[in-house]
């Protein structure tokens, strides 16, 4: 399928701290205020719980009840639906972004590069593997947070005329006191990889006291803002172009001169 244009919903939401009912049932009540029907909706990093490392006490399985809630989101609204939380498989524990399709089909990305100044790393287990989603003659390549800090895990590949990805995802908790960070970030690997880049980040405080300005964004191969939420609980509205993205890809090759 050859989608020229995608509609794109990032949900920055206002985490309760570990209250995954009460996440679940505001999350329902927020998407019945969307007037158009999104090609892909996105939520933040540890979407039912917040970003808590002893989330592990509440990680649930494949078959829980905050992936049957996303599972019934992509069917209710016949959309692709994207979230991070904990899950537990084998005797393991995982950041687990899932990326369920309108039909229910669901991928999954472990998060590679946990974060350790948190102590993420002793309890979880990491990632190997990227994860490349075809969706809607798109190619996304979906990450977690800490992984934004680490270019060569999101590296976009040129061969011939064809690009390995068209869209880079982070969803995130990321606080409002490394918020340049993120910024600067986000705006290089659209750059560098001469790709559209979202950012999705939560907003408010989570139990550890921290705070979040949220600040998601949606960022242009140029590395310009085509959107930015503010500083409260929205959720925004983009449309991404993929004629725009070849047009400037074939006037601006600097991916033939990418080292490999």
């Amino acid at each position: 399928m050859n989608v020229s244009s995608l509609h794109v919903c990032l949900f920055q939401a206002n985490i309760r701290w570990k209250a995954v009912k009460e996440n679940l049932m505001h999350y329902e009540q927020c998407l019945e205020q969307i007037a158009d029907k999104p090609d892909l909706l996105i939520f933040p990093e540890m979407f039912n719980t917040g970003f808590a490392v002893d989330t592990i006490q509440l990680a649930e399985t494949i078959d829980g009840e905050s992936v049957g809630f996303l599972r019934y989101c992509a069917k209710k609204y016949r959309t692709a639906v994207t979230a991070s939380l904990a899950l537990k498989e084998n005797g393991k524990f995982y950041n687990s972004l899932l990326w369920i399709m309108p039909d229910g089909e669901i991928y999954r990305y472990d998060k590679r590069h946990l974060f350790r100044m948190a102590s993420e790393e002793h309890l979880f287990s990491q990632g190997q593997e990227r994860l490349l989603v075809n969706y809607k003659g798109w190619i996304f390549l979906p990450l977690i947070c800490y992984d934004l800090r680490f270019p060569i895990w999101s590296r976009n590949v040129r061969k011939s005329n064809e690009f390995l990805y068209d869209c880079l995802l982070y969803i995130a908790n990321w606080p409002s006191s490394r918020m340049q960070v993120f910024k600067t970030l986000l705006s290089a690997r659209a750059i560098e990889n001469q790709s559209y880049a979202i950012g999705v980040n939560r907003v408010g405080e989570d139990g550890n006291g921290l705070l979040y300005s949220g600040n998601s964004q949606v960022i242009n191969p140029f590395g310009i803002i085509m959107s930015e939420a503010a500083s409260k609980e929205e959720i925004i509205s983009v449309t991404l172009n993929k004629e725009d993205l070849v047009k400037y890809r074939m006037q601006f090759p600097v991916s033939l001169d990418w080292d490999v």
